[in-house]
């Protein structure tokens, strides 16, 4: 028998790639369409803070807080929580019950139910922070109905968890409000027998002003000294809005100054100065009190509303819908691969007798005809 030539080897593979692939495209097509069709329902929300405690109710009246820039580190961190909450193993547990997809996916494990909605269930956070929470199913009203359960497990564990945190919180403000009550008791005790040794009843309206006006400029001070921390970083010395804000602290230094330091200082010739210094701690340090004490309440008030309130702050963006888009199967993108997968085969056939060819032509020490 003749060995082929290349010309023939070449016929056979063009020959063979002008049969096979179409062919294996066209049996691919035909064996997806046994394949049931698929429907994709999709839902978004915006989750809440899920790692962080609750904004703090300010424990002074006239404190100051400093503006929170939106850190896309956090956002990112929020959304791998909210994420993982949608994945875990009581969520998709309640799903499945309340959803009955044990009887859905024909299968009375607990686990293959849960291992079949993972497969069934995307979730992707975009940079925003949004979540998408994408279901597939071969019925677009199921797929749909599974999507906004995800939205409704997730708000029922936000709202658990608000709840927890907001009891743990308030058990510890009831401890700390305790104690400030106590502290306040014997700064009044204190305060009284500052009274009852200097003699004084009530100070000038200049000194009583700037006591009352003491603790707001140190709180405000706290927050540039902070601004100026975290502005360090990236910011140089000569930075307009460093130099302002340096300007403004040093503005609550003087202040400060003026008020604490300088009169102490100044009135030490005039008699009984010494004796209204002490008056003016001690009344100092029981309206500090009296604020502390005031400030946890309010803060005891909100943690004990929290603790029973059902509001979850989750924003859903877009609730699921039926589809009437058919999202899979792809049959013309697996007919396509299946062409590819088959010229392929033919590629690889034909280097390997080509191969062979080379071989045995070397053998009998003569190149293989080219036809």
């Amino acid at each position: 028998m003749n060995a082929p030539t290349l010309s023939s080897l070449r016929r056979s593979a063009i020959l063979a790639a002008l049969v096979l692939a179409p062919l294996a495209a066209v049996v691919a097509f035909a064996v997806s369409l046994l394949l049931q069709d698929e429907y994709q329902s999709t839902a978004k929300v915006l989750p809440p803070a899920l790692y962080s405690a609750l904004a703090r109710v300010p424990i002074f009246t006239n404190e100051v807080t400093a503006e929170r820039m939106p850190d896309q580190q956090s956002v990112r961190y929020q959304s791998d929580i909210a994420m993982s909450v949608l994945k875990s193993t009581p969520v998709l547990d309640a799903l499945v019950k309340q959803e009955g997809l044990a009887r859905h996916y024909a299968t009375d494990s607990p686990r293959v139910a849960r291992e079949r909605l993972l497969d069934a269930t995307r979730v992707s956070a975009g940079r925003d922070g949004v979540l998408a929470i994408q279901v597939s199913d071969a019925n677009s009203a199921k797929a749909a109905s599974i999507a906004n359960a995800y939205v409704t497990g997730l708000e029922r564990y936000v709202i658990e968890l608000t709840n927890t945190t907001a009891r743990a919180r308030a058990e510890a403000i009831r401890q700390q409000l305790a104690l400030a009550q106590q502290r306040l008791r014997e700064l009044d005790a204190a305060f009284v027998q500052v009274q009852a040794r200097t003699g004084i009843v009530k100070v000038s309206p200049e000194q009583s002003a700037g006591s009352a006006n003491l603790n707001d400029l140190r709180q405000r001070l706290a927050v540039r000294e902070a601004q100026l921390t975290a502005m360090s970083v990236y910011a140089t010395p000569g930075n307009p809005a460093y130099v302002r804000i340096q300007a403004e602290a040093q503005a609550l230094r003087g202040q400060i100054a003026a008020i604490v330091g300088q009169p102490r200082t100044g009135a030490a010739g005039r008699g009984g100065s010494e004796d209204e210094a002490q008056y003016q701690r001690a009344l100092r340090d029981v309206r500090t009190g009296e604020e502390a004490v005031d400030g946890l309440r309010k803060q005891l008030a909100q943690a004990e509303f929290e603790s029973v309130s059902k509001l979850a702050g989750l924003q859903v963006i877009e609730r699921a819908t039926p589809s009437e888009v058919r999202s899979g199967p792809r049959r013309l993108l697996i007919a396509g691969f299946a062409f590819l997968a088959a010229v392929l085969v033919v590629t690889l056939w034909f280097l390997w007798r080509l191969g062979r060819l080379r071989s045995a032509s070397q053998g009998s020490g003569a190149a293989p005809a080219a036809s």
